[in-house]
């Protein structure tokens, strides 16, 4: 029975051990190229991910809107300045036109409507075409002098209604 008693001992000693388990150089070569691969892909794909921008950049972008606005600011001076260049052209053209002798009193932002203010100008100056005539016909009406910022309201007044 000692024998026995032995023999079972024997069987569950060598039943609890677990087994060792070795690896060739092979294998372990092939291991540790698995997962030199893997960390190569996952460092890949970390660089292709957009990372939190830095303060460089977040400065560089900032830089940019600034440029981007100025450039907007600026190109739309050069707009007005080329569109009041053409107006007082066209100005010009018309107070020719018309013998006005001073361009920047006609208004108007197109053709015609200065030129319809040109015509209101003649209409209400050409009375007073000789400054004799201009002189004689207040030296005929006596009733009221006005002064010249009466004067200049009352043709104003005038040029509206017409």
């Amino acid at each position: 029975m000692a024998e026995n008693t032995e023999t079972t001992t024997q069987e569950n000693t060598s039943e609890t051990k677990p087994e060792v388990k070795t690896f060739t150089q092979e294998d372990v070569d092939r291991i540790v190229q698995e997962r030199l691969a893997r960390s190569k892909k996952s460092e890949k794909k970390q660089a292709n991910e957009p990372t939190e921008p830095s303060e460089q950049a977040t400065q560089q972008a900032s830089e940019l809107e600034a440029l981007r606005q100025e450039n907007a600011k600026l190109t739309k001076q050069i707009a007005d300045a080329e569109h009041a260049q053409a107006v007082n052209k066209m100005h010009l053209q018309i107070a020719t036109k018309y013998g006005i002798s001073d361009p920047s009193i006609l208004v108007g932002d197109n053709e015609e409507e200065a030129e319809a203010f040109a015509k209101k100008l003649l209409a209400v100056f050409k009375p007073y075409e000789n400054l004799a005539t201009a002189r004689s016909k207040q030296a005929t009406n006596p009733t009221k002098k006005l002064s010249p910022r009466e004067d200049f309201e009352r043709v104003m007044r005038n040029l509206t209604q017409q």
